[in-house]
């Protein structure tokens, strides 16, 4: 995808495709990602001068099919937003590709979240759904909960 990271769907077109696949350093917007494991990554790009993060949620939807073999796992700062470095998916014949999309694993390199760590990465199972949020979300969205 190609774009200015501050330009929104402007057409119900355009928010259809978005469902399919996002680059949020390209254009604005919350999404939740969902896997196929049932995590949902809620993805903020809201602010141009702002980072790109993610925050991975659980809880509720701890409901992963064990018989397709993707347990939920906890990770460190599940529920608290985390900076991204870079999202990317594998293409079909197995090179990198920018974004998220559906069908495709996440992969994620985040701020370092371990002591030592100088980035942290992330892969996720398939992506199951990209879901626009509203713009009332996006405001929440960029204020931390507390505590880590």
């Amino acid at each position: 995808m190609t774009g200015d990271r501050n330009k929104e769907p402007t057409s119900a077109a355009d928010a259809l495709a978005s469902l399919l696949e996002i680059d949020p350093f390209t254009r604005a917007g919350v999404w939740a990602v969902v896997t196929a494991s049932g995590a949902v990554h809620l993805i903020n790009s809201t602010d141009a001068d702002s980072a790109v993060t993610v925050t991975r949620l659980t809880g509720a939807l701890d409901t992963a099919d064990a018989e397709q073999g993707f347990p939920l796992a906890h990770l460190r700062r599940d529920g608290h937003p985390v900076q991204v470095l870079a999202l990317e998916h594998l293409t079909s014949d197995g090179h990198r590709a920018a974004g998220v999309l559906v069908g495709a694993d996440l992969l994620m390199a985040l701020e370092p979240l371990g002591p030592n760590a100088l980035v942290t990465f992330r892969g996720t199972t398939p992506v199951r759904l990209i879901h626009v949020l509203p713009p009332d979300a996006r405001s929440s969205m960029s204020k931390p909960s507390g505590g880590s």
